[in-house]
């Protein structure tokens, strides 16, 4: 799973994780390919814009219910950051 390269204006870091590649985009935001410093490959979504108030809390229902759901029938969520700035390249 590579992806695309990252973009001009892409971070290469977020957090913990290097940033290696664009999986997706869409109507929420971008999904890249990440490392973490241990060497294992996840997926890290990034929100588009600065969320209202309510989408917090729509975003973090929906990570509880997530976390809720067999590792066998979905992606593992290893981190969320809900309150963390908008990431800069």
């Amino acid at each position: 799973m590579a992806g695309s390269p990252l973009r001009a204006g892409d971070p290469e870091q977020l957090g913990d994780y290097r940033l290696i590649s664009r999986l997706g985009e869409g109507g929420q935001g971008v999904v890249y390919l990440g490392e973490t410093p241990a060497g294992e490959r996840v997926a890290v979504k990034v929100v588009r814009a600065r969320p209202s108030i309510g989408v917090v809390a729509s975003l973090a229902r929906e990570l509880a219910a997530a976390r809720q759901v067999a590792e066998f029938c979905t992606a593992r969520i290893v981190d969320a950051r809900l309150d963390a700035p908008c990431p800069t390249s």
